[in-house]
């Protein structure tokens, strides 16, 4: 029978430190992925257990004496990761040592396992559903679901329009240039907590500031690392933060009446953790990467306990989780690698289960629980633009509370105020000759508007760029002789631009499109301005390549899945796939003589080399960031790249004969930690590259606007 057309929130109040009982003596708590025995004499004594060993108690405990299939637990237990059954048969095996009794799990020969110890609920107070603003729903038994307790789901072609909500007012709680980041509001409005740095520190700074009267009541003296992602604790008294020092990633911790800073958790993987206290202030949670994996899975850090417990265990990112306003439910963002699709996503900690509320086409990047309940506040971005909005967890309803170009933000305790972070700047383009180390930077593009993505043609008489001066972002073409710019894009809308190529005759060019309309790879011939879109499809196409020949060109898609190789013939129209290898590619060259691709990964620092097969893959620099991924160039010689692993950033030159990296050309000092792009003339006479002149970015407070009635 065909599902509805709606997705039905049933929000279920009950206390989830509550779990259920195995013969009335073993009490599983499915939340904390935790197991209490209790002996003879009444003592009681705990374990933990991995996330997917608890899922899989829960499962077959939810139906005792059922015969769960193999497939049908490998389907459920590891929906989205290739696992053989020799791993069922592990984890089976696992689950009968945490009960300590081998029994409670029988196998049922050539069918599966089934569960035979008794189930019974630890005695909780009267569950109170409500189910006020949810769309009318059809008789469960029809449709053949079974509720649990929880968010429900009913998947089906659910498509909201997007309705625009209360209007907002926006004020400048920051104005200074600097950086003004990770803001956090207290749950009574008054107070607000962020991360600082002026334009002469070298550490990002904590401080809190009054909403009532504006004046910084508090920041940091103390500056052993970088200070980011204050969050207030419910009762106001700490803040907890992410603390970068020394290679390392601290959970840390500081009285908001000042104090010594107190380190509570500590990882040495490059992780993004985000904090989110629990409504009563004896947790935190935040997503890490685990050992041996590249994605951020969420955990729970007990204070009292100093006990970290692993939430999720999946293949795909999960992020940035905030606790529901009476704690018995997370929600984050989830990422599916090479997908480019996000998620907002709810866990319920007693059930152990993971819900997607909405898949979303924009990325997302911050993620707040406004304090009825009832919506979670998020930012999203297409490239181009970020809004706030907010999504209704029962009807699914997604508003617009604000369509400035905001980012980070917080909620206060009434939903009645947000404090969010916003960028601006000054982006320009300098050139350095290279036979000389000596020889000034000359700026040749220094408007107050944003050049950058520059690119020197092959003859070397011009350079091709990316200049929102006539109000949205276009291509530019500067002659170097006359140094007169000209204007060759006339696209409307919102745009964003990749890396530009030249071809080998320096006659058109080649660049990847987001735009209003979707993606695209567009060519482009100078002397007409004529814009072509040549890859225009459902899939992510960008960081196109001319050939030496100038016949075809390379790009990236993810038409497999993940981010590969392909080439594209102007002549015939066609493209294939080039790449055979699984890393994900964020940015490549290619050396066709040699037929060796170069290139960098998502999520990985450093450049490889590798042959089209991926059977001989090397890695040549770890120098290079994840920010620089495509900020490097190729030459039959070595490769001209950005390295931050000074003291100050530099444009280095790694010569393939030697294999040794020499610096080349030092950045100025406001290029320390933000991207920048460059580009070498042919001959490696001289290099253009971007220059921040001016970077902030601030902090906004944004209300409802008041009537005038």
């Amino acid at each position: 029978m065909q599902l509805p057309k709606y997705i039905a929130v049933f929000v279920v109040v009950l206390d989830d430190s509550k779990g259920f009982l195995i013969d009335d003596t073993i009490q599983v708590y499915p939340g904390t992925n935790k197991i209490v025995f209790r002996n003879h004499g009444g003592e009681e004594e705990s374990s933990s257990v991995e996330p997917r060993i608890m899922r899989l108690l829960v499962l077959l405990s939810s139906k005792p004496g059922t015969t769960f299939s193999r497939e049908e637990l490998i389907e459920e237990i590891w929906a989205n990761k290739q696992i053989g059954e020799e791993g069922l048969t592990k984890a089976v095996s696992d689950l009968r040592k945490a009960l300590r009794d081998g029994s409670k799990i029988k196998t049922v020969p050539k069918r599966g396992y089934e569960f035979l110890g008794k189930i019974s609920q630890i005695p909780e107070p009267e569950i109170q559903i409500r189910t006020s603003a949810l769309h009318r729903i059809p008789a469960m038994a029809s449709i053949g679901i079974a509720l649990t307790i929880g968010i429900i789901l009913f998947l089906g072609p659910f498509q909201p329009e997007e309705q625009e909500g209360t209007v907002y007012r926006h004020e400048y709680l920051t104005k200074d240039k600097g950086l003004h980041l990770s803001p956090s509001i207290s749950s009574d409005g008054t107070l607000v907590a962020y991360s600082e740095r002026s334009i002469n520190d070298k550490r990002l700074k904590l401080v809190i500031k009054s909403l009532v009267t504006g004046a910084v009541i508090f920041e940091t003296s103390e500056h052993s690392g970088d200070y980011l992602d204050p969050v207030f604790s419910p009762a106001n008294d700490f803040l907890a933060f992410v603390n970068k020092k020394s290679g390392y990633t601290y959970l840390s911790l500081i009285p908001t009446s000042g104090g010594h800073i107190i380190d509570i958790y500590k990882t040495d993987r490059q992780a993004n953790p985000k904090l989110n206290w629990s409504p009563d202030g004896e947790s935190l949670v935040f997503s890490d990467k685990a050992t041996n994996k590249e994605e951020h899975d969420i955990f729970i850090f007990n204070l009292s306990t100093r006990e970290v417990v692993q939430i999720t265990d999946n293949n795909f990112d999960e992020i940035n989780p905030v606790f529901s306003p009476n704690g018995q439910f997370l929600a984050y963002i989830q990422r599916p690698p090479g997908s480019g699709k996000n998620y907002i996503s709810v866990h319920n900690l007693k059930t152990s289960r993971n819900h997607v509320l909405k898949q979303f086409k924009n990325n997302l990047y911050d993620i707040d629980w406004a304090k009825d309940g009832e919506n979670i506040v998020f930012t999203s971005t297409n490239g181009i633009e970020s809004h706030i909005q907010k999504i209704h967890i029962s009807s699914l309803q997604v508003s617009l509370v604000s369509n400035q170009n905001f980012y980070q933000l917080s909620v206060n305790q009434n939903e009645d105020r947000f404090v969010a972070s916003t960028y601006s700047g000054d982006n320009n383009i300098w050139m350095k000759g290279l036979n000389n180390f000596e020889t000034k930077s000359i700026p040749i593009l220094n408007s107050n508007r944003y050049e950058f993505l520059a690119e020197i043609s092959p003859d070397q008489t011009k350079i091709a760029y990316v200049s929102d001066l006539s109000g949205n972002s276009q291509i530019w073409e500067y002659d170097i002789a006359t140094t007169k710019s000209r204007q060759l894009t006339t696209l409307t809308g919102n745009n964003r631009f990749d890396r530009i190529s030249w071809s080998p005759d320096s006659k058109s060019l080649l660049t990847g499109l987001v735009s209003n309309d979707g993606s695209s790879i567009i060519h482009l011939s100078v002397k007409d301005a004529e814009v072509v879109h040549i890859v225009q499809d459902n899939f992510i196409n960008r960081l196109p390549r001319f050939s030496t020949s100038g016949k075809s060109f390379f790009f990236l898609s993810n038409r497999s899945g993940h981010s590969e190789i392909w080439a594209y013939k102007l002549t015939e129209g066609k493209s294939k796939k080039v790449s055979d290898f699984k890393e994900d590619i964020a940015f490549a060259q290619i050396d066709e003589t040699n037929h060796t691709i170069y290139f960098t990964q998502k999520n990985k620092e450093g450049i490889w080399k590798s042959s089209f097969d991926g059977k001989e893959m090397t890695k040549l620099l770890c120098q290079v960031a994840i920010r620089d991924f495509k900020s490097w160039q190729l030459f039959a010689e070595g490769i001209y790249f950005i390295d931050r692993s000074l003291d100050s950033p530099t444009i280095s030159f790694l010569n393939f004969e030697t294999n040794l990296a020499e610096v080349t050309l030092s950045l100025p000092p406001s290029n320390r930690s933000y991207n920048s792009t460059m580009s070498v003339a042919r001959d490696r006479s001289f290099i253009v590259f971007n220059q921040i002149d001016h970077f902030q970015s601030d902090i906004v407070l944004l209300q409802p606007e008041v009537s005038s009635d």
